[in-house]
C-alpha cells in the first residue's frame, strides 16, 4: 500500500479498522495517502501529509470519523521525513500528545532539512559544482527544496526505531522493516496477521521513488 496515487482526497475503510486518509499536497502527485488503525476510541496514525491549515483540520476530521467523537490520537508512526510524510507531525503532537515514531537515521536529517536549511543549501552547492553541474543549472537545483519548509513543523520523536520492532497500531501487530533508499532512514510496516504491506514511498505506482 503504497504512500501516494491520483484520486480525490478524504477517508475510506480499506480492511476493519484500517482507514486510508487522502491528504491533498501542492505539488505533482497531488495527494499523500496516510492510514488510520483504530481500535475503539483509540486512533494511531502512519505519516500525517504537509503542515496546513487545510490538510491538518483533514487529518483531525479523519481521527474523529476512525475514533468516533471522544477519538483519541495515540502514535503517530512516520515512514520518512518528506514533508508530504512528516509535515505536521509538530503540529499534531502539540494538538493530540500522541507519541511520535521515527527511525533513528532520519532524526538526524531534520534540523539541516528544515531548520538549518540555508547551511544545507551552501553546501549542495559546493557538492554541485565539485559534480561539474553547470553554473546556470546550480542556483535551480541547490534551491529546488526551499519552498518545502513553509510545508513543515517538525516534532520531537519520542520513540527511535532501528528496525524489526514489533509495535501495535490500532489493535494489530506491525513489523518495522527498514528500508533504506528513498530516504536513508525509510521504514515500511508489515501486518504480522493479515499480511498487508504499508509501503510509504518505497513503492510508487505511477512514478520513481528516487532510490
Amino acid at each position: 500500500m503504497g504512500a501516494t496515487g491520483a484520486a480525490e482526497t478524504g477517508i475510506s475503510e480499506i480492511a476493519p479498522g484500517i482507514h486510508e486518509v487522502r491528504l491533498p499536497i501542492p505539488w505533482e502527485e497531488e495527494i499523500v495517502n496516510c492510514f488510520l488503525f483504530s481500535d475503539g476510541s483509540q486512533v494511531d496514525l502512519l505519516d500525517c501529509g504537509i503542515q496546513t491549515d487545510e490538510s491538518v483540520a483533514a487529518v483531525l476530521a479523519a481521527i474523529s470519523e476512525g475514533g468516533g467523537p471522544d477519538a483519541h490520537l495515540r502514535r503517530l508512526v512516520i515512514t520518512h521525513i518528506h514533508p508530504d510524510h512528516f509535515g505536521a507531525a509538530g503540529v499534531l503532537k502539540e494538538k493530540t500528545g500522541a507519541e511520535l515514531f521515527i527511525h533513528r537515521l532520519e532524526v538526524p536529517m531534520v534540523h539541516p532539512r528544515y531548520l538549518e536549511l540555508e547551511q544545507l543549501i551552501t553546501e549542495v552547492g559546493q557538492n554541485l559544482r565539485h559534480n561539474g553541474v553547470p553554473e546556470p543549472d546550480v542556483d535551480k537545483l541547490q534551491n529546488a527544496s526551499r519552498m518545502m519548509r513553509d510545508f513543515v513543523r517538525p516534532g520531537e520523536p519520542d520513540v527511535q526505531l532501528d528496525g524489526a520492532e514489533t509495535i501495535e497500531l490500532g489493535g494489530r501487530r506491525l513489523r518495522v522493516e527498514w528500508t533504506p533508499g528513498h530516504s536513508p532512514g525509510h521504514i515500511c510496516l508489515f501486518d504480522l496477521d493479515d499480511r498487508l504491506l504499508f509501503a510509504g514511498d518505497q513503492i510508487l505506482p505511477d512514478i520513481s521513488t528516487n532510490i
